[in-house]
């Protein structure tokens, strides 16, 4: 079986992001599984993000507001997985992974 999971390479400082991601329709919610990595491993991020806007599997988009403005958002068009960190913007690659 094969899954689905997505890759960012930051140059500077350099780090990898792999992503899978996991779109509950019914509680408008988009579970986000990270891992991150340089030379050696840096951590796992495991979050949930609520009250998206989803239309399909691979049309969706979150975001997190503070103090009325936008510092997170995640979304998928087509297919196409980016998110925006406290201003860093991020595309990220899709590949498949055996299970």
């Amino acid at each position: 079986m094969l899954e689905k999971e997505y890759v960012y390479e930051r140059a500077m400082p350099r780090t990898t992001f792999v992503v899978r991601v996991r779109v509950e329709p019914s509680s408008k919610e988009v579970i986000w599984n990270e891992e991150v990595s340089d030379t050696g491993d840096i951590g796992r991020t495991l979050k949930t993000y609520k009250d998206c806007q989803i239309l399909t599997s691979e049309d969706w988009v979150c975001e997190l507001w503070l103090n009325g403005k936008v510092v997170e958002k995640a979304e998928m068009r087509k297919g196409a997985l980016r998110q925006t960190y406290w201003g860093e913007e991020r595309t990220f690659v899709a590949r498949a992974r055996g299970l």
